[in-house]
């Protein structure tokens, strides 16, 4: 199929033609035809999709999505290296009381061949260590972006009451926190449930710049909003450790990643036949790709898609993948998290079979998903893992909360494990808002996997101005966290999903629950155009993200704990 429709202009007779042979025809505001065969022709500079011999959509990477600046082959993050430690020594560094600094030989494969590292020989109390960063070998201040990484190896995680990483401005009396461990860690990595995933090993925490928390002192305000800057220079780091007995912390470095562009993914959840009316035929017109889910079809709702409908969003070229149940298939609840792995693998197979038996994109409705209300729950005491069950049945990525035991979380869980409200979304920046999943800016890489990308709820948008008694905005897009987030993602080139249901025509009130307006729509859609004609932000399918970073088919590719690795030896940390 292509991505074009037939179009007026295409040459009048095919007798004289063979198949393939392309056509110019000056007068026709496309300029070049290519023959299909059998009387039919299609713009030169059509995209043709293809199966993959594993199945699924091939997306070619030289797609240039919306005539943009970039292809899709073009993204690729610069890092910026802030803190390197085989260029370093301990002179200056200023630790602890019960700390040890010193600097050491890395683990094969990890990029600087040196770690910084910090020895606790029992238990320790919330304690400092300054670390000045000098500037690099051409004498340049050191700087970090809107995404931030740290690199960083412990021995025993279950020992580490308090680790933060806070980088310093001018002085040590200018400065803020990134958070790793605190009551726990929204990582995973102080859950005994992954300790294989995580002591022993180099990980790498990722954060952006609004997730700054702690403020102290003259911070600037880089990565907040559109006239902020996307860098800043920092002088120094402090870390912060508190330790319950002895144990090994380890940096192998701190790195900024910039993405050429910004990136915006739009799912359409249960694929309501008013967002396919409102959505999809502008998104064909710029030649952009978005995803719907499955969840019931027309027979429980006269609102919900046909089979039909939703083969008119495969043909488009979008993702069609299961939006998963209960997997009774009978109540529309959450996951309880008792599920066992049967259960689990028969209530996938049933949506991406319906899936794949009446719509051309079957593949790609096989290697997405997401879960009733975001809960991608499953037994974790008995070593069920929602992340794994799905990888089972081909699922490459998933949408929010998904426990994976590879990666080392239960992103569902709350409390000192993971609560949501404690470090997502990325907007610590003074801002009240009623809801807190409007506005994630989360990054190319999930700080939590690929199991695990964040999203925005549409219809959660309150004006950045409005307390947090003001309902949701949800016809409302100039002012909104929706519009902030957008900017930031074009800005600083930042990764956003967001997802919504119907999008209602009003007549002056707002659209009911988890719904948008058309107004909002509009808004955001114009947004979207001058972002893509200003070469800023491109609009892609979770596939097309995945095809991106982590099933990139380059030599380099992102490796399942979000570094860039060699296809030739994944077990080298390429850039």
């Amino acid at each position: 199929m292509t991505n074009s429709a037939r179009r007026s202009g295409r040459p009048s007779s095919s007798a004289a033609y063979n198949v393939g042979d392309v056509v110019d025809t000056p007068d026709s505001a496309i300029k070049s035809w290519r023959y299909l065969g059998a009387g039919e022709w299609e713009p030169n500079d059509a995209v043709r999709y293809t199966t993959s011999p594993g199945g699924g959509v091939a997306y070619p990477l030289q797609r240039n999505p919306g005539g943009g600046q970039y292809t899709i082959r073009d993204l690729l993050p610069k890092h910026r290296t802030a803190l390197r430690p085989e260029l370093m020594t301990t002179a200056g560094i200023t630790t602890a009381p019960g700390v040890a600094v010193s600097i050491d030989s890395a683990a094969a494969g990890e990029w600087s061949r040196k770690d910084l590292v910090f020895t606790m020989s029992g238990a320790t109390s919330a304690g400092y260590t300054e670390i000045p960063v000098a500037a690099d070998v051409l004498g340049n201040a050191q700087r970090i972006g809107y995404h931030v990484h740290f690199r960083v190896y412990c021995d025993d995680w279950s020992k580490v009451a308090v680790f933060g990483l806070w980088p310093y401005f001018e002085t040590t009396a200018n400065r803020c926190g990134f958070s790793i461990v605190s009551n726990g860690s929204p990582f995973g990595c102080t859950d005994p449930e992954f300790a294989a995933a995580w002591n022993g090993k180099y990980r790498t925490f990722q954060f952006s710049a609004p997730q700054r928390s702690s403020v102290t002192g003259a911070v600037p305000m880089w990565g907040v909003n559109d006239s902020s800057d996307s860098s800043v220079t920092i002088t120094g780091i402090r870390a912060q450790i508190q330790t319950s007995g002895a144990c090994v912390i380890k940096i192998n470095r701190v790195y900024s990643s910039e993405w050429p562009c910004g990136t915006f993914t739009l799912i359409g959840d249960g694929a309501y036949n008013k967002f396919r009316e409102n959505v999809l035929p502008e998104y064909i017109k710029r030649d952009w790709r978005g995803a719907v889910s499955l969840y019931k079809t027309v027979d429980a709702s006269p609102l919900l898609p046909s089979y039909a409908n939703l083969n008119d969003f495969a043909k488009a070229g979008w993702d069609v993948y299961p939006h998963m149940r209960a997997v009774d298939g009978a109540n529309d609840v959450p996951l309880t998290g008792t599920e066992t792995s049967d259960a689990i693998g028969k209530a996938w197979a049933a949506l991406a079979d319906a899936i794949s038996d009446n719509t051309v994109a079957p593949a790609a409705g096989r290697r997405i998903a997401q879960f009733l209300q975001n809960t991608g729950r499953s037994n974790v005491a008995g070593s069920v893992f929602m992340a794994q069950e799905l990888a089972q049945q081909g699922v490459v990525a998933a949408r929010h909360y998904c426990t994976d035991s590879e990666f080392g979380c239960n992103a569902y869980a709350g409390g000192a494990v993971f609560n949501v409200s404690k470090v997502y979304p990325l907007l610590s920046d003074g801002i009240t808002r009623a809801d807190g999943t409007a506005g994630n800016t989360t990054g190319w890489i999930p700080p939590l996997g690929r199991y695990n990308h964040f999203v925005n709820e549409l219809y959660a948008v309150n004006a950045t101005t409005q307390g947090a008694s003001t309902p949701a905005l949800r016809d409302t897009y100039s002012g909104s966290l929706l519009e902030m987030a957008v900017t930031r993602a074009a800005t600083f080139g930042a990764a956003l999903w967001g997802f919504t249901h119907e999008i209602t025509d009003l007549s002056g009130v707002e659209p009911s629950s988890n719904n948008s307006g058309t107004m909002q729509w509009r808004g955001l859609l114009s947004d979207m155009d001058r972002h893509t004609r200003d070469g800023k932000l491109i609009v892609i399918s979770p596939s097309e993200h995945y095809a991106i970073t982590y099933g990139r088919s380059d030599d380099v590719f992102v490796r399942w704990d979000g570094e860039w690795v060699y296809r030739h030896d994944p077990t080298r940390i390429a850039f």
